[in-house]
């Protein structure tokens, strides 16, 4: 029988850089370096089979979406969201959202069909949305782009352990190079909605 240490696997690393990016008036935060032990994270997502079978309507990939532990991350969440965003979420908001949140991964591949349509995940002006690149860098290609009106603003380059953090008004969406995630290649990002 395997137990997870999720206080070891979700410790977020003491030594990050962090960055804000500006596309227009859209600001995107951006963590490298964010976990402390991130191959133990990206293991996780490795060993745990995705399935197309979702609760989101006409997602275009696979899943994984299984109950751990994360407190871990609610502290380092909320520094970031009360420092960087102020005046939108209570303390006790990102608390009771982080510490109920679960181990989600986007698990998605190009297969010449690598254009998807921006998208927003919530209207409200006040959510986040977040992602958690695990490709080794070696694997990775694109990120994740950023739209206003649906005009192209711009990207955040995909690089292993970098965490990004906006506001799930702003229309975004994967942005992968043709061929880039194929066969045994996924692009594989952990999600959190705040």
């Amino acid at each position: 029988m395997l137990i997870i240490n999720e206080q070891r696997r979700f410790k977020v690393s003491q030594d990050h850089s962090v960055e804000i990016i500006n596309f227009d008036d859209i600001k995107i935060l951006v963590v490298d370096n964010f976990y402390q032990n991130p191959e133990l994270v990206r293991e996780l997502a490795l060993m745990i089979p995705a399935t197309k079978h979702t609760n989101r309507s006409a997602y275009p990939a696979y899943m994984i979406n299984v109950s751990y532990d994360q407190k871990t991350l609610v502290e380092p969440y909320k520094h970031y969201i009360q420092t960087y965003f102020p005046d939108h979420l209570s303390d006790d908001y990102i608390e009771m959202c982080m510490g109920q949140a679960t181990f989600m991964v986007n698990v998605m591949s190009s297969d010449g069909n690598e254009y998807l349509p921006p998208h927003i995940d919530n209207p409200s002006g006040n959510h986040f949305a977040s992602g958690i690149f695990l490709n080794r860098d070696e694997e990775c290609s694109g990120g994740t782009s950023f739209f206003k009106n649906d005009e192209y603003l711009g990207y955040v380059e995909m690089k292993y352990n970098r965490m990004i953090l906006y506001l799930q008004n702003v229309q975004h969406t994967a942005r992968m190079e043709r061929n880039s995630f194929t066969g045994s290649n996924y692009r594989i990002s952990q999600q959190f909605f705040i």
